[in-house]
């Protein structure tokens, strides 16, 4: 959309508008509010990613820093937008390294919708960010590290970071953020989902096994392995097998799981041991 997204599509709000609540008002948690309601979803994030009336591009004109939660808002939605140009990896970078946190914490979904953006952005290369520079300090470094109050918080920015490191085999950039445990899980400071906790240690382990770092991708293995679920995901399947030839590769023989995994997880791995011991010199 071009200067015409500052017209009221459907007698909604104009950017213009949004811009205006977004530097005007105090009451953060009213911001959110109106970001979020202020035209039908269908179209609101339309609006966002359109530009100003004089033809100023909005996060030319706000602050990373102290307008966060509006700055989060629209680069988001700038990021799935077809009609208006990609922001540049600077300006990711700008916001990724100055955004305040307690702000973008009022908005989790935002967060895990820009985080998912910048890969978008990053596969795409429309706007000459690569896929490298995308997994760097935006992605991980900034965003990951500074989001939640430390990193032993699972936030769903840690399984995206990870599952982008290990389809790009940039392992060692995963290294900062797996050296610290999982400790919290926070359901207000992220939308977590079950799956985020088993993607994140699958992937984890899949990075540190590239490093050979067997102790460390076992532990990985054995948390998605172990994890408590009504019925086993078909990713814990794929962990239990690689959690064996990490376990082959290091004892020379697999290792029982902890008493408290899925029985019914075991008795699918015990089907593919038989396969799995014929793969034992294969890389994890």
């Amino acid at each position: 959309m071009s200067a015409a997204g500052t017209s009221q599509i459907g007698g909604n709000a104009s950017l213009d508008d949004v811009l205006n609540q977004i530097t005007t008002t105090n009451n953060l948690n009213s911001l959110n509010h109106y970001l979020k309601t202020f035209a039908p979803k269908e179209s609101r994030d339309t609006i966002l990613a359109s530009i100003l009336a004089s033809g100023q591009d909005p996060l030319s004109v706000l602050d990373p820093h102290r307008n966060t939660l509006g700055y989060l808002y629209i680069l988001s939605a700038r990021l799935y937008s077809a009609s208006t140009p990609t922001p540049t990896l600077s300006v990711i970078e700008d916001f990724c390294s100055q955004f305040d946190p307690e702000q973008a914490r009022l908005a989790p979904d935002r967060v895990t919708f820009l985080a998912k953006g910048i890969v978008r952005a990053s596969e795409s290369s429309n706007n000459g960010m690569s896929m490298d520079a995308s997994i760097g300090d935006p992605l991980g470094a900034a965003l990951v590290a500074r989001y939640p109050p430390d990193l032993s918080y699972l936030t769903t920015l840690h399984a995206i970071f990870l599952k982008t490191c290990v389809a790009t085999s940039h392992f060692t950039a995963a290294l900062p953020v797996l050296a610290v445990p999982i400790t919290s899980v926070d359901t207000s400071l992220s939308d977590l989902h079950y799956n985020d906790n088993l993607v994140y240690h699958y992937s984890g382990g899949i990075a540190l096994g590239a490093l050979k770092r067997w102790r460390e991708a076992e532990e990985f293995f054995e948390i998605c392995v172990s994890a408590p679920a009504q019925v086993p995901a078909a990713i814990q399947l794929e962990a239990y097998k690689k959690l064996a030839l990490v376990q082959l590769i290091q004892y020379g023989e697999t290792v029982p799981p902890p008493k408290y995994t899925h029985p019914a997880l075991v008795r699918l791995f015990k089907g593919n041991a038989s396969q799995l011991r014929g793969q034992r010199t294969r890389d994890v």
